[in-house]
Order: C-alpha cells, then sequence, then structure tokens
C-alpha cells in the first residue's frame, strides 16, 4: 500500500482511542486535541520508519509529551466542567500524579499490561506494581466505587471525545510538511545569523526577520461539535482485503467483491466448521467481506474483523475460532495441514481441510489476533488442492497489517508458515480427534469417539492377534484407549471401527525398545501363523516422530479374509498404536492410514 493511503487508514481507524485515551490523561478537551493533532504530524514526519514498527506505541507517547507540554504551558486552563463530564472522575484522576495516572489510564483504557505501561511512563517493573496499587486506592476512595465500576465510568468518557473533531489526514499530512520546511528554514537561518554576528559573512540582503526565522504559532481554536457517529473502534470495514490484496490467492483468476457486511446481528457462519458467524458474542464491531473468482472452478474467499471489548477478550474469541476447526466433526471432513509462523508472540495459525463430497473441496482458513482485533481468511477452491501456504501466509500477513495500527498488538513485519502440529482439540487433546480421521469409502455419516479409559486386566482393544500389545509393564507410566466409529451406517459390520492406544513410558529408550519388540513380532506374524498375511508395511515419520504401519490379514476360511491395519508410532516417551478393522468395500487406503500414523504421532505432543 501506498503511504499516503497506508497513514490515512491508521490515522482514521486509531484516533477515536487515542483521543480518548489522551483526555483520560488531561481532563481537558483543547488540550486533548492539540496534542494528538500534533502527534499524528509527528508520526506523519516519521512514516517511513514507524510503519514497520508500532506507531500506535508512539502517537500514544507524543500525545502523551505534547498534553504534558501543553497543560504545563497553560495552567490557567480550566478542566472540562460540561453536563456530559463525569467531573468527579476527571477531577479524581487530576488529583493523581502523573505517573500514577498514566499507569492506570494504560492498563485501563490502553489495555497495556504492567511492564508495557511502566516501560511507557519510565518506572521499573516495582515502582508500577506500588504506583498502580496506589492509583487504584486513590481512586476507589475518592470514587466510592470498585475498579471495574472505575473502568465502566473511563468507557463512558467517550462520549465527549467522540464529539470532538480532528483534522482530514491530507490536512494533518500537509500541515507535517509544511512544519517540517519552516523548521528547516529556521534552523538555517538560526545558523546564518550566528555566523553573520561572528563576522564570518556579510550579505546585502540584512538580516532574516523575526518572523522569518521562527516557525508562526498556530492558535488552538474551539473545537466545534460534530454530530455523534459511530465510534470507530480497532478497526472498521475500510481495512479489510481489497480486490487486488484478494487475488494474491490465485492470480490466474479475476476477483471481485460479492459483499461487505457491518451487521454484528447476523448470526450465519461464512465458513465450513464455523459453528457461529462471530466468536466474540459480545465483540463491539464486526466487519465480514466475501469474495468470488472467476475463470473457472468454484474458488471463493471471505474475510472477517471481529473488534472485542479487551484483548483478553479478542484472545478469547481467537480460542475459540481455532476450536471451530480443531473440534470439527462434520462428515467428511478432515483437516490435512496444519502451519504455524515464525514470529513469537503472535496469535497466527494457518489451517487446511478437505471436504470429500461431490467434487471434493479444500478449504484454508488463516486465523490471526492483534490486540483488540481478531481476523479470519478462509479460502475454498475446488480439487485436493489449495493455495500456496506461503503465499497465503502472506495473505494473513496482509490482513494483519491493515488492522495493526487500530489493533493495540505487534503485527510483526513478516510471515513465514511452517508444519505445525495440529491445534489441540477440546477433549482428549492427546488423541486423534474426528477431524483427523479420513472419510471411508461412501459413508455419508460422522464418525463418533468415546471417551478414553485406561487399561484394565490387560485389555487392550488396539491389539491385533500378531502383536498381542499389552501396554504393561513396570515402565509403563500410565496407559489408556479410545474408540471410534461411525453409527447410524447400516452397511458396515458390527466389527468395524477404529482404536487407539497410548501408553507413557519411564523413558524414550523404555518406549522405543516396547514399539522395537511389536514390530518384531508382526514381522513374524505370517511365520507363525499359517493363516496371516502381511502387508503394505511402510515406516513413517514426523517432527520428532517415528513408526511403522502394516495390513494384516487373516483368512478364516476358503471365502472369509479378515483385514487389520495396524500403526504403532513413538515420540519421545510416549507410544500410539492405532488399529483398523475395514472390510474390503469399506477401507481408507495405505496412504490415508500412513497419514493418520503421522497425525497419532504429532497428538502425543498433547501428552500430560
Amino acid at each position: 500500500m501506498p503511504r499516503a493511503p497506508e497513514f490515512d487508514t491508521f490515522y482514521t481507524s486509531t484516533r477515536r482511542h487515542l483521543l480518548h485515551l489522551t483526555y483520560a490523561l488531561t481532563g481537558d478537551r483543547t488540550t486533548t486535541v492539540a496534542a494528538v493533532t500534533e502527534a499524528y504530524r509527528h508520526a506523519w514526519r516519521d512514516w517511513s520508519r514507524l510503519r514497520m514498527a508500532d506507531p500506535v506505541d508512539y502517537v500514544r507517547q507524543e500525545a502523551g509529551r505534547s498534553a504534558a507540554f501543553l497543560s504545563g504551558t497553560h495552567p490557567w486552563r480550566r478542566r472540562d466542567d460540561g453536563d456530559d463530564v463525569d467531573v468527579d472522575l476527571v477531577r479524581a484522576l487530576a488529583a493523581l500524579t502523573p505517573n500514577h495516572r498514566r499507569l492506570f489510564v494504560l492498563q485501563t483504557l490502553g489495555e497495556l499490561g504492567l511492564e508495557a505501561a511502566a516501560r511507557d511512563v519510565g518506572l521499573t517493573d516495582d515502582a508500577a506494581v506500588a504506583g498502580t496499587q496506589h492509583a487504584v486506592s486513590e481512586l476507589e476512595a475518592a470514587l466510592g466505587g470498585d475498579l471495574d465500576a472505575i473502568e465502566g465510568r473511563l468507557r463512558d468518557l467517550g462520549r465527549v471525545t467522540d464529539r470532538l473533531s480532528l483534522p482530514r489526514p491530507s490536512v494533518v499530512r500537509r500541515e507535517s510538511r509544511r512544519r517540517t520546511r519552516r523548521n528547516t528554514v529556521a534552523a538555517v537561518a538560526a545558523t546564518t545569523a550566528m555566523v553573520v554576528a561572528a563576522g564570518l559573512i556579510a550579505t546585502d540582503s540584512g538580516p532574516l526577520s523575526r518572523a522569518e526565522a521562527q516557525p508562526d504559532r498556530e492558535q488552538i481554536g474551539a473545537v466545534q461539535a460534530e454530530e455523534a457517529a459511530q465510534r470507530v473502534l480497532g478497526a472498521d470495514q475500510d481495512q479489510l482485503l481489497d480486490r487486488d490484496q484478494i487475488s494474491r490467492l490465485d492470480p490466474a483468476k479475476t476477483w471481485t467483491i460479492e459483499s461487505t457486511d457491518a451487521s454484528t446481528t447476523n448470526t450465519e457462519p461464512y465458513a465450513t466448521c464455523a459453528e457461529s458467524r462471530f466468536a466474540d458474542e459480545r465483540l463491539r464491531a464486526a466487519y465480514v467481506r466475501t469474495y468470488r473468482a472467476s475463470g473457472g472452478g468454484d474458488e471463493s474467499a471471505a474475510e472477517a474483523i471481529e473488534v472485542s471489548r479487551s484483548q483478553s477478550a479478542a484472545q478469547d474469541g481467537y480460542r475459540t475460532m481455532l476450536r471451530w476447526y480443531s473440534d470439527c466433526a462434520l462428515p467428511r471432513v478432515q483437516l490435512t495441514g496444519s502451519y504455524t509462523v515464525d514470529r513469537p508472540g503472535l496469535d497466527v495459525r494457518i489451517l487446511q481441510l478437505r471436504t470429500y463430497a461431490d467434487p471434493d473441496r479444500t478449504f484454508t482458513v488463516g486465523l490471526s489476533r492483534s490486540g483488540v482485533v481478531t481476523s479470519a481468511l478462509v479460502h475454498e477452491v475446488d480439487g485436493d488442492t489449495g493455495p500456496d501456504i506461503q503465499q497465503f501466509a502472506q495473505s494473513v500477513r496482509d490482513s494483519m497489517a491493515m488492522v495493526c495500527g487500530s489493533s493495540g498488538g505487534d503485527c510483526g513485519a513478516g510471515l513465514t508458515a511452517t508444519v505445525a502440529p495440529p491445534p489441540a482439540t477440546s477433549d482428549e487433546p492427546a488423541f486423534l480427534g474426528i477431524v483427523d480421521l479420513p472419510p471411508v469409502a461412501t459413508v455419508d455419516q460422522p464418525w463418533v469417539g468415546t471417551a478414553s479409559a485406561p487399561l484394565t486386566g490387560g485389555q487392550n482393544p488396539s491389539a491385533t492377534v500378531c502383536d498381542n500389545a499389552a501396554f504393561s509393564g513396570s515402565s509403563v507410566q500410565e496407559a489408556r484407549s479410545r474408540t471410534f466409529v461411525i453409527p447410524g451406517e447400516d452397511a458396515l459390520p458390527e466389527e468395524f471401527g477404529l482404536s487407539e492406544t497410548i501408553g507413557r513410558f519411564d523413558s524414550p529408550t523404555d518406549a522405543r525398545r516396547f514399539v522395537t519388540t511389536l514390530a518384531g513380532r508382526i514381522d513374524a506374524c505370517a511365520d507363525d501363523n499359517l493363516s496371516a498375511t502381511i502387508d503394505q508395511d511402510s515406516e513413517v515419520e514426523g517432527d520428532g516422530i517415528t513408526g511403522r504401519t502394516w495390513r494384516v490379514s487373516f483368512e478364516v476360511d476358503a471365502d472369509t479374509t479378515v483385514y487389520y491395519r495396524v500403526g504403532i508410532v513413538r515420540r519421545g516417551q510416549d507410544v500410539a498404536q492405532v488399529s483398523f478393522s475395514p472390510t474390503a468395500a469399506y477401507d481408507v487406503g495405505q496412504d490415508a492410514f500412513e497419514a493418520l500414523a503421522v497425525r497419532a504421532g504429532e497428538r502425543l505432543a498433547y501428552v500430560r
């Protein structure tokens, strides 16, 4: 995005928040408008540097400094006592020391953590703790309410700042450039005057006039009231991706914007697996934009922005969104890929899922949170191939960059997607989830899993005649199992199903020895049991995961053969055994089962 439109987006999406914050620090409307305007002028002057950092922090600090200067140079200015002002709150805040007042406001309206607020004020963490406690005690005593009540009254100060006017962003940029030129002229003039005074040069034109040597001081006029408008809370619909930005997902297609919806009452989900339209039930604002690609195939995208009331609420919303996909139990929907990014501290996940239908469809989901804003980007396309993951990660980065300045969070300068374990399911996170299980033939019913249970009496539901895995002995700390079936499908035989057993051993060496023993038994099974056949033997591996899979068949009689697919994987001191009993007509195939075994190994990361 060009510099000017980028700054304008940042300005329009953050000015209400910063007016509110600065007014809580000053209690004076005129000072607030002047200080915030000046801070944005400085931001445009340094925008080339700030745009890759955290411009919200910069403007907040600049506004605070300007407000302190203006308040100090105009001691006669009375604080606002209008009908729309919570006079008691403003006076109670004014009674605090500047540092204590700033600490309190930053940690409430500013939604900063203690450490960040301490850095902003220039205090040690210990001093910030003491200062915050003192501020809270003083305010509670002065106002006769608890912290929650005081925070509510602080938020209500927005009724005052919502009616304050700031210049248009183009005016701010123009004034910033004009002041920069004037300051340059003043500096040159001052230098010239010193040189002339020293007798080093002579000039026919005479000294510069006083008016030319010093920048004109703008008179701060009265703030004109404007009609109360919808408050921009962290983001607006102009910060959604445009047609050109979304086209990077498939540059070969022509993309159009289908619709943009700002309703918070619409509950219709915009993506597969989503349980609702929005994850935060108490959000302050929300925007959903849908896109459509033309040029062959059914391809679409959707982007949603949710603005929460606090960073903690946004974190909860992000976790809810993630749960929608990690717990997705729709029939014939499978999680096929999971990625994270290389920036610690950012809430960003990219998931790829596939719907096995007619036709098959791949959808890629990018979830991110920055400050109070949670974003979701969803791409859907026919077939088994979605967009390039790195390209999709860049689109997620674009989405984050659009709201970065107004969200109060860190967006990072770049995102590189790397393969990561799948997100934990809500229950039984160490076991396979419903979303991990592949579809079976044409069965259109969902898998259902039982709760896990400890092995009792040496009975392991995942064991076969060949491996006879007991998960017992002095080196086994704990072993549990769960089973999966597809109820409601009459065509499936009673013995059809899948089971998984997980055991934790005293050490990785004990776990490795156990896996080696089971593999040896299966390899020798055909020699020990003439009715047994072992085929489709393959090794599987992943990040820190090793294992093997087999297909075992037993000839019961001349007309009946029973099949099992068995996978044994290890991750550190944890072992998972997965057994699947298909039929000739209802199977998942070798590749699908190998991927399932790897997924079982990835889930072992959640063993506790």
